[in-house]
């Protein structure tokens, strides 16, 4: 099975390539969808720089071969208060359904992608939010989101 996994980031939109549960490609596009949300909403030209990067991704995974494509969004459309609207959009525009994953449930993530062992600490710097998480003895025993990230730094 070929599965594709469309990261919808606040500085970037990344896409991976799975065939039956490995990893074959990689491809990212800079589309800064966080730009300037510390203001509280998306603004049009990021909001436009992504949906067609979601397009683009959305081609590849398809030029691919894939059966599924799925996609998550992150902090900056957790944060701005037009954060619903762009996904609206997105499925308008792209028929790409995008779920936004909550704070916690992206720690989660992150350990679950980086800690091969049983026990092990991430810290994930994202554009607007950093992501800690812990494991010991296999199991997460702490995992938080702080919004904070290098976009929102920057801006």
């Amino acid at each position: 099975m070929k599965t594709a996994v469309i990261d919808v980031g606040s500085n970037s939109v990344r896409l991976g390539l799975f065939f039956d549960g490995l990893s074959v490609k990689k491809q990212l596009i800079t589309s800064r969808l966080g730009e300037g949300v510390t203001g509280g909403t998306l603004c049009e030209k990021s909001v436009r720089r992504t949906v067609a990067a979601i397009e683009e991704l959305k081609k590849r995974a398809l030029d691919f071969g894939a059966d599924e494509i799925y996609a998550f969004a992150t902090e900056a459309v957790r944060r701005a208060a037009n954060g619903k609207d762009f996904l609206y959009e997105v499925l308008n525009k792209t028929g790409v359904e995008v779920y936004l994953v909550p704070g916690e449930v992206e720690a989660e993530l992150a350990a679950e992608g980086a800690v091969s062992g049983e026990n092990g600490l991430v810290i994930d710097l994202g554009g607007a939010s950093t992501e800690i998480a812990a494991k010991a003895g296999g199991r997460l025993i702490y995992s938080r989101s702080v919004p904070v990230g290098a976009v929102v730094l920057n801006d």
